[in-house]
């Protein structure tokens, strides 16, 4: 069932997220007690962690598909938290998409550059649902992108989210390659979809505002 929704649902992803988008993320911060402090945090992802206008099929937003604000979405919420334990943190997120669906001939150095200049001292990496089952030569690249990353950075900590919808192939290659957090249960519960709040079936199969608060206390628990 799961691979059968990740088919259906590349298409839209395909579509809403092959334009690289990165940008800060601002806002105020929430009452949570303060544990820790990272100063610099970039989060990659698809378009459940950014997704462009698209028109054509009723997304009329620029943030993760489909929270009902930006604020909602699980990049907001993170940034939130983070600003709250760090009222200096800057917290950053860049849509990869074409390396999930391209890692092959991505090309890290030129896509990432500039979005490592600043050396952040976390990376979340949360993708998977764009990886083939088959994902020949993920692990590869996948290993190359975690190098890349550290490469001037070596004390980067870096944590590797997996599919909120459940692509084993792309789970199991980014458990083996360092910390990670598998979204799998959040997937099986189909509460956390925008079931019904959007026309579009494909948008409406992206984590609902309850999905999104789900990703995002699931990450934050693990840091």
């Amino acid at each position: 069932m799961k691979i059968i929704i990740l088919k259906a649902l590349l298409s839209i992803l395909l579509l809403t997220v092959l334009s690289s988008c990165e940008k800060s993320v601002n806002i105020p911060p929430i009452d949570v007690d303060p544990i820790f402090e990272y100063d610099n945090i970039l989060i990659l992802g698809n378009s459940i962690t950014a997704a462009p206008e698209n028109k054509a099929i009723g997304w009329n937003a620029n943030w993760g598909m489909a929270a009902s604000k930006p604020e909602f979405d699980f990049v907001h919420l993170l940034a939130g938290k983070f600003i709250n334990s760090n009222p200096a943190a800057k917290v950053v997120a860049k849509n990869i998409a074409t390396f999930e669906v391209d890692y092959n001939n991505y090309d890290i150095d030129k896509e990432l550059s500039a979005s490592l200049s600043n050396k952040p001292d976390l990376v979340i990496i949360r993708i998977g649902e764009n990886v083939t089952q088959e994902a020949i030569g993920f692990e590869a690249r996948y290993k190359d992108l975690i190098a890349f990353i550290k490469l001037d950075n070596p004390n980067v900590r870096i944590i590797g989210v997996g599919s909120f919808w459940g692509n084993e192939a792309a789970d199991k290659v980014m458990a083996g390659s360092g910390e990670f957090i598998t979204s799998k249960p959040l997937g099986a519960d189909m509460s956390n979809y925008a079931w019904g709040l959007y026309e579009n079936h494909d948008i409406a199969s992206h984590p609902s505002d309850k999905g999104m608060k789900a990703i995002a206390e699931l990450i934050w628990s693990a840091i």
